[in-house]
């Protein structure tokens, strides 16, 4: 049976995946004209897939650490 995550083990998690997501990342560049590297044309959808993921992880350790020291994100001015 599995247990929910603190918040500790979460930001650990979340940083590790924004890691596997860069190094995705790095193989998704333009390759001259209108193509990637991998092959897809220009704007890349997995790329732009694994963008939105970094991101999604990146807020995730932002809410946590601003609520770790007693403040929302929003008042934490970023």
């Amino acid at each position: 049976m599995s247990r929910a995550m603190s918040e500790a083990e979460f930001v650990e998690f979340a940083t590790v995946q924004i890691a596997v997501i860069d190094r995705a990342l790095a193989r998704h560049r333009p390759a001259g004209g209108h193509c990637c590297s991998c092959g897809q044309t220009l704007p890349c959808p997995p790329a732009e897939t694994l963008r939105l993921r970094r991101r999604h992880y990146a807020g995730c350790i932002e809410t946590a650490r601003a609520t770790a020291y007693g403040a929302r994100p929003a008042e934490n001015g970023r």
